[in-house]
């Protein structure tokens, strides 16, 4: 169940608005269905957008973009009132833009943007995590196009960021050595500052007469990151790229790059050397086809926060989309994704091991068909196969620490979770008014699903484990107003 609101108007014919908010109420109900039940998880979430567009502005563009959104969720594992999990996530950017035509050649483009992002995760009275981070982006080219063959972008792409965080333990033992003696809560924290400006040039060609029919795209970038109290670190990001029209309404895609990405603590990058090739063909006006094969090696990958390690990996597969747009009254797309993601702790290690978030089968069906008197029904259908995990079947009591040692029963992510499989429903009625419109809608979310397990929950010695399944079948009634001032 939710609401949301659409505003959109000028003020003054000097700047265009649009503004919209969106509040979930599914908290409201499954608190009064499953307050007295032993498990209960009650999801709550809200966002919103403004939009500012300059519309006076002569040849220059100017805008201002504000958006966030905020995300809770509590479970409850007893009916003990105090044994919650809490868990808060927001984000909110302030994206800003000034783009200005030099002359008829060149032209610049600036986006500056500021952000927030929160996270709080707390375990009863017992457990506290936060973390904070702030922010400054700033995206900028210059474009020069001498002619319609051929275009050069020289730009930056930075971003530097502030993250602190803070954990809380309400019981330790005061002497580590014994978990007998007396306990005392512990409270500690740290922050960290990155700066990662990387500049970046790319020159794209259209040689033939007819400008679609063949594109190539060459570009390179720097990735640079200056991390606090750790040496500056800087690598090289060749990438190239094509389109060419072979048949009619039929064009050969050809990719290949290298890309660097640091994680958050470490000193070095992580790098993935990436390809694909793709067909996509247009039947008709309305209808048309993507196929695209990929594979990425992954080198120098951490496995943890600072962790600059030497683990390797590789990602293989292929997707397939078929669109159709509207027309008739009707929309729709269906795509399948076939991949195998694996992971090896050092190029020399070993045999191969699923990541944690392998997939294999992804399968997606949207569909919505207009019916008279501005009615609307769509459907959603997805297929996932189930993320991989370590089984354990049991636990080793360690006399010192006072706790269990998961003993693992196989090899690492040798066994799969059951699979997600979901279908919502929708109906939607729009009203029209001189000044307004109002949509009133119905959402079934999970109309048809299976167990949708999110993660497997042990008992403290891991002899016997559940699923923490997904949300079941859940109603929601909602409307839209769009009202031009």
């Amino acid at each position: 169940m939710c609401s949301s609101d659409l505003a959109t108007g000028r003020i003054k014919n000097k700047i265009g608005f649009a503004a919209g908010i969106r509040r979930s109420y599914i908290d409201v109900l499954l608190g009064a269905i499953l307050a007295d039940q032993g498990f209960y998880a009650a999801p709550r979430w809200f966002d919103y957008q403004l939009k500012l567009q300059g519309l006076d502005t002569g040849e220059d563009e100017l805008s201002a973009f504000l958006f966030g959104f905020q995300d809770d969720l509590i479970v409850r594992t007893d009916a003990n009132a105090d044994d919650q999990v809490g868990l808060h996530y927001s984000t909110h950017r302030l994206v800003l833009r000034w783009a200005h035509p030099i002359d008829e050649h060149l032209s610049l483009d600036l986006q500056p943007t500021l952000g927030i992002d929160g996270t709080r995760f707390g375990f009863g009275q017992e457990i506290g995590l936060e973390v904070d981070a702030e922010y400054l982006l700033l995206r900028g080219n210059l474009t020069w196009r001498p002619n319609d063959a051929v275009t050069a972008r020289f730009g930056l792409d930075s971003q530097g960021s502030r993250t602190d965080y803070a954990i809380f333990v309400q019981s330790v033992p005061v002497d580590g050595d014994d978990p007998n003696s007396e306990e005392e809560p512990v409270e500690f924290g740290d922050g960290l500052w990155q700066l990662f400006p990387d500049p970046y040039a790319e020159l794209t060609l259209r040689p033939l007469q007819d400008r679609e029919r063949l594109v190539l795209v060459g570009g390179a970038r720097l990735a640079a990151a200056f991390t606090e109290d750790e040496t500056p670190a800087f690598a090289g990001d060749p990438r190239l790229g094509a389109r060419i029209g072979v048949l009619p309404g039929g064009t050969l895609k050809l990719g290949s790059g290298i890309y660097h990405q640091q994680d958050l603590g470490a000193s070095t990058f992580e790098r993935a050397i990436s390809s694909e090739v793709g067909w996509e063909q247009q039947f008709t006006p309305a209808i048309s086809a993507d196929v695209t094969g990929f594979y990425r090696w992954m080198d120098h990958l951490g496995s943890g926060f600072g962790d600059e390690g030497d683990g390797v990996g590789r990602a293989y597969g292929m997707e397939v989309m078929l669109r159709h747009a509207l027309a008739n009254r009707f929309f729709g797309w269906i795509s399948y994704t076939l991949s195998k993601s694996e992971r090896r702790d050092s190029p020399d290690s070993g045999d191969w091991y699923p990541f944690d978030f392998d997939q294999t089968h992804i399968l997606t069906a949207v569909a919505g068909y207009r019916l008279p008197y501005d009615f609307e029904l769509g459907a959603r259908a997805q297929y996932v196969t189930g993320n991989p995990y370590t089984p354990y079947d049991g636990g080793i009591y360690l006399m010192d620490e006072g706790s269990y040692f998961a003993f693992p029963s196989g090899d690492t992510n040798s066994e799969r979770m059951a699979p997600f499989y979901a279908v919502d429903l929708r109906v939607e009625k729009l009203f029209t008014f001189k000044a307004w419109q109002l949509s009133i809608f119905a959402d079934v979310l999970n109309a048809v699903h299976g167990e949708n397990p999110e993660f497997i929950l042990y008992n403290y010695d891991y002899t016997e484990s559940r699923y923490i399944n997904g949300l079941p079948l859940i109603p929601s009634l909602g409307f839209e107003a769009k009202v031009n001032l």
